[in-house]
């Protein structure tokens, strides 16, 4: 996000995938960039962190060929 609408995130990447491959190749790729360190308190303590919000949109022609139902929904973790 830019922080004009919302919270700024530096180094946020927006990228179109159409297969829960790609996804899963990208959630990937965050987790190997994600740089991990220990504090005094906890050994196995995390510097950073991830964050993924994923947005699905589907499409689906109507029975009766009428037209076409958009679907879509949210998932932030």
């Amino acid at each position: 996000m830019d922080g004009k609408t919302g919270t700024f995130c530096r180094g946020l990447v927006e990228v179109e995938v159409s297969s829960a491959t790609e996804v899963l190749d990208l959630m990937k790729k965050a987790e190997e960039q994600r740089k991990v360190g220990e504090t005094k308190m906890n050994k196995h303590s995390s510097r950073s962190h991830c964050i993924f919000s994923i947005l699905v949109k589907a499409k689906s022609s109507l029975a009766d060929g009428t037209g076409m139902m958009e679907f879509s929904g949210k998932l932030h973790m």
